[in-house]
């Protein structure tokens, strides 16, 4: 009986230590949606998320602008920065970046911020069609003119 009780005492002390050796992973995700009024939009989606299996490139949202618009950029990135001073503006993976609130309470952290590399500034179109037809027709009445002259 003594020596039941000894191996599961030896069992139980044992899970405990080598459960202790496994590598443990986060399965962090990180998400960030667009602004609704940026006259943009993102091919990839307008909320891009990764996790911690994902590359730099995931986070990456390749800009549309809107109908009739133009936008700065063609490329923004989501990054993280950490919100005790620490490491600012990289990529989610690249770093220690806990954005879920209730875990960094739990573990007396403040969470870190997910942002973009850069809002793009999207204006309206111009088109240029009306001045270079006007200057063709102007064109044309000196060619004109210069013909009935000479």
């Amino acid at each position: 009986m003594i020596s039941k009780a000894l191996a599961a005492g030896f069992g139980a002390v044992a899970v405990q230590i080598f459960s202790g050796l496994a590598p443990s992973r986060a399965a962090w995700t990180w998400t960030l949606s667009i602004p609704t009024d940026g006259g943009f939009s993102c091919q990839e989606g307008n909320t891009i998320t990764g996790n911690s299996s994902s590359t730099a490139a995931d986070f990456d949202c390749t800009v549309v602008p809107d109908d009739g618009k133009t936008c700065d950029v063609t490329k923004i990135s989501m990054l993280c920065s950490d919100s005790e001073g620490g490491k600012q503006n990289f990529v989610p993976t690249d770093g220690l970046c806990i954005n879920n609130v209730a875990y960094a309470e739990t573990n007396n952290m403040t969470p870190d911020t997910l942002s973009w590399s850069q809002v793009p500034v999207c204006t309206n179109a111009t088109s240029t069609s009306g001045a270079g037809a006007g200057k063709m027709m102007a064109c044309a009445t000196a060619t004109v003119l210069a013909g009935v002259i000479f």
